[in-house]
């Protein structure tokens, strides 16, 4: 979120960018399984890790909800206000 802000990105939509870059939970189990394989981390980690990878990944729709309600989340609201969208004015059409 803060380096989407930092961009020149919207807040609300930064705060959008962030909680969907934390659905990352099927790259967690791959590396998770792989540490309880070579035995970096225990039986008891990895649980706790896999908990908190689906507790994540499920609260993101939620909470994208919440940031972003479904008007901003249209195409019609960036072709509405076209100075909350950065693309290259021949990319828009």
């Amino acid at each position: 979120m803060f380096a989407s802000w930092l961009t020149g990105m919207p807040v609300r939509e930064a705060a959008g960018l962030g909680a969907l870059m934390n659905t990352r939970g099927l790259m967690e189990l791959v590396i998770l399984n792989i540490g309880l394989d070579i035995k970096v981390i225990s039986p008891a980690l990895f649980s706790m890790m896999v908990t908190m990878a689906l507790i994540t990944t499920f609260m993101t729709s939620p909470v994208l909800e919440l940031l972003c309600p479904e008007e901003m989340r249209r195409t019609d609201y960036y072709r509405s206000n076209p100075r909350k969208l950065t693309v290259p004015s021949a990319q828009r059409e």
